[in-house]
């Protein structure tokens, strides 16, 4: 099943004390097989760096971090010419399209679990939440990611939307505000409490538009994205960011895929 074919939606909010009776898988492969999909360039960067004593190893991770937030910002600036007539288009024809909300705001736990809502351009009939329980049996892969071959409830503009990743970017407001960044590992419904141990390294990041999963392994679950979050958040550098910055936006641009 080719991965354009593929629409992922979010856990159902209302149900997510199921969680704790599903579980969420282990990671059974080790974090250096995730790390394979990395340029080769990374790993040797970080065994340069990190061979030193842990005092300058903390002021490396001082100085990418207030780095990385300076270059979310000027990105953000740098766009914002180009980008608000996008989204205005943008919301108008959703608006004409059925009158409802423009924007779909999903509860998403970011860095060390702390809850944010995370902002979408709605893609689905205004009920698509109601509708999960009717759709269940239809699910393609296994809780807590919940995924259907041309989804019903997507709607004609939330299709074009999902193809061409147009639907996230009123999460450019979440990296305004400070909860999320261009590039890290993406959100996830799924509550820390869910989590096994060996996920939540994951969680020790500023969650991401882009991320690790999102770049190599669109369309992936959940076990599997967390390999390379974990990956990621071990490898991570400004240099990587850039990079990773650089594959969203050619991806985007000229191999449109969608969720």
């Amino acid at each position: 099943m080719g991965a354009e074919n593929r629409i992922t939606v979010g856990v159902d909010t209302t149900a997510i004390e199921q969680l704790a009776k599903i579980g969420v898988p282990t990671v059974r492969r080790s974090e250096l097989v995730a790390a394979d999909h990395f340029p080769g360039w990374v790993k040797k960067r970080f065994e340069k760096t990190f061979h030193w004593n842990s005092q300058k190893a903390t002021s490396a991770v001082t100085r990418y971090e207030f780095t990385k937030r300076a270059m979310d910002i000027f990105f953000l600036a740098l766009a914002a010419p180009f980008l608000v007539p996008v989204l205005a288009v943008v919301a108008l024809l959703i608006k004409l399209e059925d009158g409802g909300p423009v924007f779909y705001r999903q509860l998403r736990y970011g860095r060390n679990g702390k809850p944010l809502w995370m902002l979408k351009f709605r893609t689905m009939v205004t009920n698509s939440e109601e509708m999960i329980k009717e759709l269940a049996h239809l699910n393609e892969v296994e809780w807590p990611e919940f995924l259907i071959t041309n989804d019903p409830r997507v709607t004609r503009i939330g299709k074009i939307l999902r193809r061409t990743s147009l639907d996230e970017l009123p999460q450019l407001l979440n990296v305004a505000k400070g909860e999320m960044s261009l590039i890290g590992p993406r959100a996830s419904s799924v509550p820390p409490s869910a989590y096994n141990e060996a996920h939540l390294s994951r969680l020790d990041v500023m969650p991401g538009i882009a991320g690790p999963g999102h770049i190599w392994r669109r369309s992936e679950v959940f076990e599997r994205k967390c390999e390379l979050d974990i990956a990621y958040v071990k490898y991570r550098c400004t240099t990587l960011d850039l990079y990773m910055l650089v594959q969203t936006v050619l991806a985007a641009v000229l191999k449109p895929k969608g969720n």
